[in-house]
């Protein structure tokens, strides 16, 4: 396994938080309003750019974020959980999705949440048979997506098929599945408890407890014995007794009282009659380990002093992650089932130890292992494996410091935005959510790829308008950083402080940042007031205040000429205006408007008739309320045409992006959307403007597509669309193609 450089290609993904549309992408456009006729092509669909085979150094490739691993016990088989593209398989060479036949619920499909794998668990002795659950968390709206909950498949002739076996609803999150023997499967969930005792099949879930239940383990000498880290009680010890006849019954023990945060519990087949249990402090910012023997007499693990693990790590400590971080999202542990002396915890950070029940026991701390870690498995009394946000990683039990990852498993990075440079068209920057982001000079060659020096949590990336490496990126908390040597280093953003507490290093956040296409160096942004830099962000001066008094977003920036462009942001009740020379704001929202528009787009040519064009979008979900209401503007807003058309209203839209060619607006467009890319064509009859255009894409094209970019060559060479998805990397397709 560790001779074996697969070089899977990296596909897309972040969390729901809302991306402003920036349509500031297109190399060599023609500066005219004139349409393009285009030939009519037989579709080949989309195609996986990249990037591949990221190489951090030092053997490891860092991939997307993974959740759960598991080595089947007696086999050669390797299976990983990931946050948002399901579960895969390594079959000796690359990593092979498992869950790629599911489908959407809903037609047209909806998201589909199922793909956000946080768990799961073969069944012993049938590697045919797999159930895992998901996690929830990126929700639109109240309530949980149809497709999320506890998933049952099976391996036949045809591949893997799946069906949803205890509903979102029913399940909340799910945060471990384990199977106590070949019939009976366990799951620890958010809204509690769950047991099976017929395979995990649809019908024979019980919901034994309604207590969040964080974490669960089997005791290896008694497959009846169940531990639970409860969240309202502690350690919690849970015997189950199955008659011959009538349902079974079970009795509750509490082992250690909770006076902490919930947290993990782990087990050993070699010292069976021994708990660790690892629970958050009572702050849930550290983790606690305590051993327990025969149920009685918890004591906290040695050098530790029964307080928090920073005791036993005083540099840094076993962090959860900070106070946006919980325990079950970051955390794990186990010991070795052949060696209870082998023991792994992790968080913010790893550590090891091969002293567990030695009285001179000491940890390791694991350098080269990225942050934060999920969970921790055992492959056939030789690897130890770990699985985080950095993906994959693997080391001989020997040797628990050196950890190595040779394959990329792309189809996993959380990417949440990308863009493309401008002049140089091959440079790329990707931002992505828990990883960090990948960089390219050249995307066509798959060597070309590396790490961005991203630590992750990135938002939005921006290329600059000029041919050289200058990218910017704003995290999940608004901090604005900026390369200038293609992310080789990055240095702050010198956005000017106000005073108030900031999340960030320098400076306030800031909600968003935007280039004017009329000038190559100047850039406008948000926080508390609308600022403007004309030295590329190096300095920035307010220049007025935001036309509402809730905090709103920059979201588009229309060049109407070569010296005036105007400014569109959107507040909490109206979608207003702006002149980037007067700086006067005015109300511009679309009539018949249903809900606060959402983002807008605008027209990339500068000093045209079509450069007073933009589009703004809203939508509301979930069902049965929802709905989507697509405008567009050919004079600065003044007037607003409803292009709805066909779209369908269960779909919440995350970017929207026109052809610049395509004559008069609205022409054609593509909008991405949380369930794959729709196509709009205004010469088509009305009641068919819209459809989907979405082939080749992966999971039936019923993942968020949450940024569309491009490339203009015509007349010499053709006009290429880029997807950027959340949870299968970057795509591109010839954008002439007609659907599907």
């Amino acid at each position: 396994m560790d001779n074996v450089d697969p070089s899977r290609a990296w596909r897309y993904a972040a969390r729901s938080l809302a991306l402003a549309a920036c349509m500031s992408c297109g190399s060599r456009a023609p500066a005219t309003d004139q349409g393009v006729a285009t030939q009519e092509l037989t579709p080949k669909g989309w195609r996986n750019l990249g990037p591949f085979g990221v190489d951090q150094g030092s053997g490891i490739k860092w991939t997307g974020t993974t959740t759960d691993v598991e080595n089947p016990s007696g086999t050669g088989i390797y299976r990983i959980s990931t946050l948002d593209n399901g579960l895969f398989e390594w079959n000796g060479s690359a990593w092979v999705s498992l869950t790629s036949g599911i489908t959407p619920v809903n037609n047209p499909p909806s998201d589909t949440e199922a793909l956000g794998a946080n768990t799961f668990a073969s069944r012993p002795g049938d590697t045919n048979t797999i159930v895992f659950g998901t996690m929830t968390e990126r929700t639109h709206g109240a309530g949980f997506s149809a497709t999320a909950g506890i998933w049952r498949g099976s391996n036949g002739p045809n591949g893997w098929s799946w069906s949803q076996v205890v509903t979102p609803g029913q399940a909340g999150e799910v945060y471990r599945i384990r199977w106590s023997d070949f019939m009976k499967v366990h799951a620890a969930t958010s809204n509690g408890y769950w047991m099976s005792g017929n395979q995990g099949t649809v019908g024979t879930w019980n919901h034994v407890s309604t207590d969040p239940i964080t974490d669960l383990v089997i005791r290896p000498d008694n497959p009846n014995v169940v531990y639970l880290s409860n969240g309202n009680v502690g350690l919690q010890k849970v015997t189950w007794t199955f008659p011959a006849s009538g349902p079974p019954t079970h009795s509750d023990q509490p082992i250690v009282p909770l006076t902490t945060c919930s947290g993990h519990v782990a087990m050993s087949a070699a010292q069976p009659n021994v708990v660790y249990y690892m629970p958050a402090d009572e702050n849930c910012v550290d983790y606690k380990l305590y051993k327990v023997t025969n149920d009685d007499n918890p004591s906290p693990m040695p050098t530790c002093a029964g307080t928090s693990l920073t005791n036993c790590f005083p540099s840094v400590g076993l962090r959860i992650g900070g106070p946006n971080s919980h325990v079950t999202w970051t955390g794990a542990i186990a010991i070795d089932p052949g060696n209870a002396n082998r023991m792994m915890i992790g968080a913010s950070g790893m550590y090891v130890t091969t002293s567990a029940n030695t009285a001179n026991m000491t940890w390791l701390g694991v350098n080269n292992m990225h942050a934060d870690l999920h969970g921790f498995g055992w492959g056939q009394g030789t690897f130890a494996m770990a699985v985080g946000d950095g993906g994959y990683f693997y080391t001989n039990v020997n040797d628990l410091q050196n950890w190595l990852s040779n394959s990329n498993t792309a189809p996993m990075t959380s990417l949440t935005d990308f863009d493309v440079q401008l002049q140089a068209r091959r440079f790329m920057l990707a931002s992505s959510w828990d990883t960090g982001g990948f960089m390219t000079t050249d995307w066509s060659q798959s060597s070309s790829f590396k790490a961005s020096g991203l630590g992750g949590d990135e938002v939005q990336a921006l290329a600059d308008l000029g041919g050289n490496k200058r990218f910017w990126v704003v995290d999940q908390y608004g901090c604005c950083r900026r390369t200038d040597d293609g992310a080789t280093s990055w240095a702050d953003c010198n956005f000017p402080t106000s005073g108030n507490p900031s999340p960030c290093p320098t400076g306030d956040p800031v909600s968003y940042i935007q280039h004017d296409r009329t000038s190559p160096v100047r850039l406008y942004s948000v926080n508390q007031g609308f600022y403007e830099s004309d030295d590329l962000g190096q300095t920035w001066t307010r220049k007025n205040d935001l036309p509402e008094a809730v905090p709103a977003n920059i979201l588009a920036v229309s060049s109407r000429s070569m010296d005036r462009s105007f400014v569109y942001v959107a507040g909490a009740t109206k979608l207003w205006a702006a002149s980037t020379v007067q700086k006067q704001w005015f109300d511009v929202t679309p009539p018949g408007l249903l809900a606060p528009i959402q983002r807008v787009a605008t027209h990339p040519l500068v000093g045209t008739t079509s450069s007073q064009t933009a589009w703004a979008w809203t939508y509301s979900f979930p069902e049965p309320a929802a709905f989507a209401q697509i405008f567009v503007t050919t004079n600065i807003g003044s007037n607003w045409t409803d292009i709805t058309d066909n779209f369908p209203q269960t779909l919440p839209i995350w970017d929207l992006m026109p052809d610049p060619a395509s004559g008069s607006p609205p022409g054609i467009l593509y909008a991405g959307t949380t369930a794959g890319i729709y196509k709009y064509t205004s010469s088509s009859p009305a009641g068919q403007r819209w459809s989907r255009w979405s082939m080749k894409l992966p999971v039936s094209g019923s993942q968020e597509v949450r940024r569309l970019r491009y490339t203009d060559e015509r007349p010499s060479a053709g006009f290429t669309v880029f997807a950027g998805i959340f949870g299968s990397g970057v795509w591109l397709r010839d954008g002439s193609e007609p659907s599907p």
